[in-house]
């Protein structure tokens, strides 16, 4: 007789009768079996739990329904405060999870909608186990609370809110991690809703533990972020397990609904943050590749299914079974004879037999052999039978006027539905592979099939019959148009992806290759060059660095203890004197002293004043130097002249002759001097040099990183006076260089001291370099420089040697040590790009576009049944670029494919002017033109712009700025022309925190947009033009962060702000278009929709350094005459 508890859970729980329990279960024990059993049904039913809920729980009065129940079922409690705001508080991974105290909600806002995991629905294996440990231990949240977000898409007006004074609405939260438990439990309180259980009564423990839930509310960023914390969890612990194969697949079908592109960007930056040990590599690699890039999309569905229903560890499926190419479309199994090749050949359709086979095989085993799946080799059989099947029934097809329909039922559904008959007829022509197999005779299935259909009369063909099949022609190639759309899609993906590998291969390459030139470079100028600084007050400590250097030259060149045998060619450029500290005169003269009285041999190349700032004093300045020399005994009576050839501008202030002196010792008898046959004092002049150009003008630069911009003047010629006087160049260094060494006897010396005294702009420095090794093998060179300061040695080690690296990466310069540099990217170490799929219908444009053929076009248009279909997937077509081409715009040939040329082309140089400026982006100025006459704001400032019939810029009151067109002919501009400049101004470092009226540099990203030589250009097309000449450039004052996913952008965070400050006009100043903006305050120009305020830039030693900011048209502008129009907001 039972107990009266026992009768009290048997009539709270119904359905106990009908399940066997043991006389020593508890209560609890009983109704467990009860649930166990009622949910077992409902997951093998439905595949799982979250699928069950989706199924029952359709509409809003439903879920409202359970959402009542659940909070009769389980009150709030009062010592528990619980979250039900809107916006959830959220914490970091790994920063705040160890800290903060998890959120207390109700079960009732959980989610359980596909939309709230990017993992698949959880299987019904995995719910089973789940549910065993709740009727155990209760549902455990308070130690591992679930790991939540709430970025999920609801359908809107579906889950109603948890109370009515709550933002929080029931069944909305989305799951980082927690999927399956929540789900899981929320099925089994679905079930209790229906079958009348009384859990309080029944699972008192359970009961408790659903009382209150505690999650975290992560913060995350994009999907892809969610999905690679889902795999960093799922591999933590001791019982989780991380993600299987299909479970990524899934994960990564969501992310490419959200707009991912490539899943391998998924995978790659999984890769670097998961442990090695579950790394996608590999098999788990192999797999996700080809179910992405090869599976049939019906496949790919009906695996993920399977999975989902099973388990991984239930389902049929393993990584080896999914990452082997033979059962994925367009492998060839082998095959002796030739004809059997296309029967054994994998394709879609038997991929998609294969996989209903093993699925319907695999359901159809017991339980506990579910676990035991089969090897590859076996699942590779399969395969192999499965594309025999199919093509063997395609072959019968074509040779038995059968109805395909009749085929599918009787033959393939047969195989797929594990027909052992069909399945034997396959292995036993599979075994032999005979050249005399007969699809009618050698398949008794098929055969029977043939003898059934032996004795239907043909039927003709009726209009609807015509109709049919002229719609099933229209299916076949809208599949086919579809089919070739999406591989076209998924090629550019694989292109964009190559090239930006590429890409990246290239720049790391060429990184190496420039630091390799830069090793070499400085080991050279480290090895041959002394760089000091002058110290103006202690002239004797410069002497005796020097001297010292002398005698590391002559030890190297095994000739210690001998001075003559190396010694000093001193070099002054004296050309402007005024460049020159007065203290650093007194220095030059004990220097030249020392070089000249040391050695017997010594000598000095001067070049005499030709520039000062005060008129009629350049004679006062070469008397004042004749006197140095006199005092220190030297001999300067020979005179030289360096030569130049005709200037580019006659207002150009060099001369066209250097006059120059030869100095030598004033004992030395020049009869006997080593010098005396050089050819520059034979011919007293070197050969005719041209001038640095006015964009090569070199301006010493501060290479500190908090250092302002040089210089604020746009213009290629902003060197001016004396330190363009004293620039000689490089090339005429040399040539003086060369000339004095030419015709020398230099046999009884080992080398030669070059002495720099006043070094510039390290013209001589350059010219030494590229000497050097030219007489290496008769005479060995040395230099030493003397600077004004540490920045100005900085700038110009820096630069010299930076010419030195660009001249060996261009190959007019080898490498110092005599490596062999490569002068190209080998092949071998870059990702090799796709190669053009073939198409059905689509063809390629000599562009590499896709169009439809015109024949296609005329085929189905206006056609009366399909004609609607046609034009409805015709724009769409059209508007992801597809057009509509001839046969003479495909690329059916080889010579179509290729470049045609200027002739073909029409002609670059005949193309029409006015077809050009089409091509142009015009502004809109629909909304912006104004009747002149009608303006009444008074005009304060106007400007006309450069050019030819150029209009006006005015700026008015009320901050209106126009242009007006005065002239009597139409303006059209270029694309973004320059507008107007802000004058004259400076350059002052911000420290944070500190305010400023000026405008700030401070750049983003590669997508900003700046002027480098008169031309709008985006950062990063600016950046990467340098980068094959300096692949190490950076843009000054900020760091650059190389983006992951393309190689030519990149983002940018300011290290030092600086901002550029205008002086003003005066009341003198002129007001024209280089200065005009300044009247207007930085607002007008940053709000307005027409124009844009950019930073003209340029390339300095340091990287891509401000100049000033400018104002620019955002677009081309056409004006009529007369016309006005408004470019302020």
């Amino acid at each position: 007789m039972a107990s009266q508890g026992e009768n009290d859970v048997a009539s709270l729980c119904p359905g106990q009768d009908s399940v066997e329990v043991d006389s020593s279960d508890t209560p609890e024990d009983k109704f467990a079996k009860v649930a166990l059993e009622d949910l077992g049904r409902v997951f093998t039913q439905f595949g799982g739990p979250a699928q069950y809920l989706q199924r029952n729980l359709l509409t809003e009065g439903e879920r409202t329904a359970f959402r009542d129940y659940l909070h009769n079922l389980l009150p709030e409690q009062d010592e528990v405060f619980y979250a039900s705001e809107a916006d959830l508080p959220k914490v970091k991974d790994n920063e705040d999870l160890a800290t903060q105290l998890p959120l207390a909600v109700r079960v009732s806002s959980l989610g359980f909608d596909t939309v709230c995991s990017l993992k698949p629905s959880p299987g019904q294996q995995v719910a089973k186990e789940l549910l065993e440990h709740y009727l155990k231990d209760g549902f455990v949240t308070a130690g591992e609370p679930l790991l939540v977000t709430q970025s999920v898409d609801h359908a809107p007006g579906l889950n109603p809110p948890v109370a009515t004074d709550t933002g929080l609405k029931c069944f909305s939260l989305g799951y980082i991690k927690g999927m399956a438990r929540s789900t899981t439990m929320l099925c089994f309180l679905h079930r209790a809703f229906v079958r009348g259980w009384d859990l309080q009564s029944c699972h008192n423990k359970l009961w408790r533990s659903l009382l209150v839930v505690y999650i975290h509310r992560l913060q995350t960023g994009s999907k892809v972020e969610e999905a690679l914390k889902n795999m960093q969890y799922s591999t933590r612990g001791a019982v989780r397990k991380a993600n299987s194969v299909i479970q990524i697949v899934k994960m990564i079908q969501t992310l490419l609904q959200h707009g991912m592109q490539d899943f391998t960007v998924f995978t790659r930056q999984w890769n670097q943050m998961a442990p090695t040990s579950h790394r996608l590599v590999g098999k788990k690699s192999q797999a996700l590749k080809l179910l992405f890039e090869l599976a049939p999309q019906a496949v790919l569905d009906e695996v993920v299914e399977h999975v989902g229903y099973w388990g991984w560890d239930s389902a049929a499926w393993t990584d080896d079974s999914l990452a082997s190419k033979k059962v994925y479309p367009g492998y060839q199994f082998p095959a002796k004879v030739k004809s059997w090749l296309p029967r054994v050949k994998v394709c879609a359709e038997s991929m998609e037999l294969f996989v209903r086979r093993v699925h319907d095989s695999h359901a159809q085993l017991p339980e506990y052999m579910r676990k035991f799946k089969k090897d590859q080799a076996a699942m590779d059989q399969l395969a192999e039978r499965a594309a025999f099947i199919w093509n063997v029934g395609q072959e019968f097809l074509q040779q038995v006027p059968v109805k395909p329909g009749d085929l599918q039922t009787g033959f393939y559904d047969l195989w797929a539905f594990g027909s052992s008959s069909v399945d034997t007829d396959a292995q036993a022509a599979l075994m032999d592979k005979s050249a005399s197999f007969d699809v009618t005779k050698s398949m008794s299935s098929l055969r029977a099939l043939m003898e059934a259909h032996l004795f239907t009369s043909p039927v003709p063909q009726s209009l609807a019959d015509k109709d049919s099949l002229d719609v099933d022609a229209w299916e076949l190639q809208e599949k086919q148009l579809c089919y070739d759309l999406n591989v076209f899609e998924t090629y550019k993906k694989k292109c964009a992806a190559a090239e930006t590998a590429r890409e990246a291969a290239k720049q790391e390459w060429r990184l190496r290759r420039r630091e390799k030139c830069e090793q070499a470079t400085t080991q050279f100028v480290d090895t041959c060059c002394k760089l000091v600084v002058w110290d103006g007050k202690k002239a004797e400590l410069t002497v005796a660095e020097a001297a010292k250097f002398k005698r590391e030259m002559l030890q190297k060149c095994g000739a210690a203890g001998q001075p003559d045998r190396l010694p000093a060619l001193v070099f002054l450029n004296y050309t402007s004197p005024c460049l020159i500290y007065a203290e650093h005169f007194a220095a030059h003269q004990h220097v030249l002293t020392w070089a000249m009285h040391e050695s017997g041999h010594g000598v000095g190349l001067l070049l005499a004043p030709v520039f000062t700032y005060n008129k009629g004093r350049i004679h006062l300045e070469e008397q004042k130097l004749l006197t140095m020399f006199g005092n220190a005994h030297l001999n300067v009576d020979t005179h030289f002249s360096l030569l130049y050839q005709e200037k580019a501008d006659t207002r150009d202030c060099r001369p066209m002759t250097y006059p120059g002196r030869l100095v030598f010792p004033g004992a030395t008898d020049l009869s006997k001097s080593l010098w005396q046959g050089c050819l520059l004092r034979k011919l007293q002049r070197t050969a005719p040099q041209e001038f640095v150009k006015s964009k090569d003008l070199r301006e010493i630069e501060n290479l500190s990183a908090d250092s302002l911009p040089p210089s604020t003047d746009l213009r290629d010629n902003h060197v001016h006076g004396a330190s363009k006087v004293c620039q000689v160049g490089p090339e005429a260094c040399a040539a003086l260089l060369q000339s004095m060494l030419e015709g020398a006897d230099t046999s009884k010396l080992t080398g030669l001291l070059l002495l720099d005294l006043f070094p510039h702009t390290a013209d001589m420095l350059e010219a030494f370099c590229l000497q050097q090794r030219v007489h290496a093998k008769n005479l060995t060179l040395s230099y030493m420089g003397f600077f004004e300061s540490q920045t100005h040695l900085t700038w110009a080690e820096t630069f010299v040697k930076e010419i030195l690296v660009g001249k060996i990466e261009e190959g007019s310069l080898n490498m110092p040590n005599g490596d062999r540099l490569d002068k190209e990217i080998s092949e071998d170490l870059l990702e090799s790009l796709p190669r053009k799929p073939d198409l059905n219908v689509l063809v390629w444009t000599k562009e590499g576009n896709l169009a439809i053929p015109a024949g296609l076009v005329k085929k189905w248009q206006g056609h009366a049944l399909v004609g609607d279909k046609f034009a409805h997937l015709l724009s769409s077509f059209s508007e992801k670029g597809v057009t509509v081409a001839d046969d003479s715009a495909a690329t059916g040939s080889t010579e179509q494919g290729q470049n045609p040329s200027p002739n073909k082309r029409g002609g670059a140089d005949n193309q029409d002017s006015a077809a050009k400026r089409l091509k142009l982006d015009f502004l809109d100025l629909s909304q912006r033109l104004l009747e002149a006459n009608a303006v009444s704001e008074p005009l304060l400032f106007e400007a006309v712009l450069g050019g030819k019939a150029a209009p006006t810029l005015q700026l008015r009151s009320n901050h209106l700025v126009v242009l007006y067109n005065k002239t009597e002919t139409t303006y059209t501009s270029s694309a973004a022309p320059f507008l107007a400049g802000f004058g004259k101004g400076s350059f002052k470092l911000v420290k944070p925190g500190e305010d400023t009226k000026g405008h700030k540099f401070e750049m983003k990203s590669s997508e900003d947009l700046v002027v480098l030589n008169g031309s709008v250009q985006t950062l990063g097309k600016v950046v990467c033009d340098m980068r094959d000449k300096k692949p190490d450039c950076q843009v000054c004052y900020h760091n650059l962060t190389p983006d992951t996913e393309d190689a030519k952008k990149f983002s940018l965070q300011t290290t030092h702000c600086v901002a550029f400050l205008p002086k003003g006009l005066e009341e003198k100043d002129k007001v024209d278009q280089n200065n005009l903006a300044v009247k207007e305050g930085w607002a007008t120009w940053q709000d307005s929709a027409a124009v844009q305020l950019l930073w003209a830039v340029r390339w300095v030693t340091k990287g891509l350094t401000p100049v000033k900011p400018v104002v620019h048209l955002r677009q081309a502008v056409s004006l009529n005459p007369g016309a006005m129009c408004r470019l302020s907001k």
